[in-house]
């Protein structure tokens, strides 16, 4: 039987972006499943668990999955990528190798897949065909309000946000146009820096608290969006994409 061993890490972003393209391989190379190996998840600061199965509706796929929780303390994925080895026929699968491994046949019975698989060329097509295995409570009427997406947390630890970025939202506010009925509401993972951010600045409607689950489809409903560069925000505005409008704002210092 062959097989995918899919290293999954970070947070729900990241666990689409790996887990929608391990599907992708799998199902364009008769790859019969897909093992998920949790073992390092712990390593993420920010450590939400996995949580692919409140998103995913797994009754839909074809393939098999099963579960592990493996710590792998050699990843050659990782140093194949540092030394710049642009391909090995030992099965080891990064974003660097992706496009090489779409191209051909894959002929190994099993693969490691270990990477983020953010920023490959496939990563558009593969969110609009992955769009069909969310599960249908997260499609929702879209709503007529603007929601304001903020990150904090690991974005303030790594210099990625700062307070003075509310100029940015403002700016991106302007470009929208909204109409004056228009409600705005917040999503944060971190209500107080994002309240900070904008100190009296906008007057929001509604404060989400922070919850995966209500955030993403907060931001997932709504017609208006300004997010975050994040890999949760963007995975959440495809959904219902051509019902609504968009805004990202840039990270600082990138």
């Amino acid at each position: 039987m062959a097989e995918i061993e899919l290293l999954i890490v970070g947070g729900l972003g990241n666990q689409l972006y790996q887990f929608s393209t391990a599907l992708f391989l799998a199902e364009r190379h008769d790859i019969n499943r897909i093992t998920i190996n949790t073992g390092h998840l712990a390593a993420y600061r920010e450590n939400w668990g996995l949580a692919l199965e409140k998103f995913v509706d797994f009754s839909k796929l074809e393939v098999e999955i099963r579960y592990i929780d493996r710590k792998h303390y050699v990843r050659p994925a990782k140093l194949f990528k540092k030394i710049g080895l642009r391909y090995t026929p030992l099965g080891y699968i990064d974003d660097t190798l992706l496009s090489n491994t779409t191209a051909c046949s894959l002929k190994n019975n099993r693969y490691i897949m270990d990477d983020y698989f953010e920023r490959i060329p496939e990563r558009d097509e593969i969110d609009q065909w992955f769009l069909k295995f969310f599960k249908m409570d997260l499609v929702r009427p879209i709503e007529d309000v603007c929601v304001i997406n903020v990150r904090g947390g690991e974005y303030r630890r790594l210099g990625w946000t700062s307070e003075s970025q509310y100029r940015d939202y403002l700016e991106a506010l302007d470009q929208l146009n909204l109409p004056s009925s228009t409600q705005i509401e917040l999503v944060s993972d971190d209500i107080d820096y994002a309240l900070r951010m904008f100190s009296n600045r906008l007057d929001f409607s509604k404060v989400h608290k922070p919850d995966m689950y209500d955030n993403f489809i907060a931001i997932a409903s709504a017609r208006y969006r300004v997010i975050a560069p994040s890999t949760f925000s963007r995975w959440a505005s495809n959904i219902n994409a051509s019902g609504s409008i968009t805004v990202e704002i840039g990270r600082v210092n990138v």
